[in-house]
């Protein structure tokens, strides 16, 4: 159902402050330009990541790490 209906991945990051985090959105999403930013609340954003880009995630979490 999910390989169906499913739109993607979530990926939720905590940051070390709750202030605003543009460097992240800009290296998310120079990377996976699909990307779609779903909320920044407190110290999270979580970013939803279409399973069409799941061939550049190892790549991408190389980078991240």
């Amino acid at each position: 159902m999910k390989n169906r209906y499913g739109v993607g991945y979530n990926l939720v990051i905590s940051k070390k402050t709750r202030d605003p985090g543009p460097q992240i959105d800009k290296f998310i999403t120079d990377r996976i330009q699909t990307a779609k930013k779903m909320q920044e609340v407190s110290s999270e954003i979580s970013y939803q990541l279409p399973k069409e880009e799941a061939d550049n995630f190892k790549k991408f979490f190389a980078e991240f790490d």
